[in-house]
């Protein structure tokens, strides 16, 4: 399904070698060392923000505030353009998300671009700093194994909810990273089901209107703690551009939290994405 994805895995699983770069050279130098390493390249970030503008003073702190999201949807960076000028470092680049696709990688996850873009910019006391900048706010650590153990699935979310319910007495579906539970919804159990607050629209993708296509998506979709979805999968494939786009669009959805006994908890929920042709 994302089988045209999987050069960016390399690429985000490579050690980033900073280029070593000395005060003498100039500043044309050091950005062309640095297009070199880092454009085309995805980057992962230490602390997954969710605003599209991050800026960092020369001391590498967040200048002003963002949400955090997670590592699944919000950390991952293609770097598709980079800057150095007037002592400010500027990356432009898009996200990409960690899609479920246990047939196409050993560790679950493929990448897939979201199409949301991305500006990140560094103040630097000099030019030559560049690259020293960088070190703390991006991961510089293979996350294969990361990624290998991040969703450990307890229960076959192939099925209907409906039947795993009757097949879990405790209603465990799987277990993120932390150790944190997810839960199937059910109010049998005290649980009370997120609520959608923010839902944008897919893309109504080019091939399916060359075709005059419509059709239904439906995807298994992991919503955390903090309403945000964390672990997304195609139920059941379909044409690969619906499956993309709706993975895309539900990246970006935001809901109330599910609770469990007034605590909020994660979930996993169907949800199905309707595409018709437009008129």
């Amino acid at each position: 399904m994302l089988s045209r994805f999987l050069s960016f895995l390399l690429l985000a699983l490579l050690v980033m070698v900073f280029p070593q770069v000395s005060p003498a050279q100039g500043r044309e130098t050091v950005e062309s060392i640095m297009k070199k390493g880092f454009e085309g390249r995805t980057l992962v970030l230490k602390t997954p923000y969710v605003e599209d503008k991050l800026h960092f003073d020369s001391q590498q702190h967040l200048i002003g505030v963002s949400e955090i999201g997670p590592w699944t949807t919000r950390a991952w960076i293609r770097v598709n353009q980079l800057e150095l000028k007037d002592n400010r470092l500027r990356i432009e680049g898009n996200r990409t998300i960690l899609v479920l696709d246990r047939q196409s990688s050993s560790s679950g996850f493929v990448p897939l671009l979201s199409g949301e873009k991305v500006q990140i910019t560094f103040d630097l006391t000099a030019s030559d700093q560049a690259a020293a900048a960088m070190l703390p706010v991006f991961d510089t650590q293979p996350v294969q194994s990361r990624m290998a153990t991040y969703w450990t699935p307890i229960l076959d979310l192939s099925k209907d909810l409906a039947v795993l319910r009757n097949e879990s007495a405790d209603r465990v579906a799987g277990v993120l990273e932390g150790n944190r539970q997810v839960f199937l919804g059910d109010a049998s159990i005290g649980l009370q089901p997120p609520r959608a607050i923010k839902t944008p629209d897919p893309n109504y993708p080019p091939e399916a209107r060359h075709n005059h296509l419509a059709g239904d998506d439906g995807l298994v979709v992991v919503i955390n703690e903090q309403g945000f979805p964390e672990v997304l999968e195609v139920k059941k494939a379909g044409e690969r551009f619906f499956d993309e786009s709706a993975l895309r669009a539900v990246s970006r959805w935001r809901f109330k939290p599910a609770t469990k006994d007034g605590k909020a908890v994660a979930v996993v929920i169907n949800v199905v994405v309707t595409f018709r042709y437009p008129n």
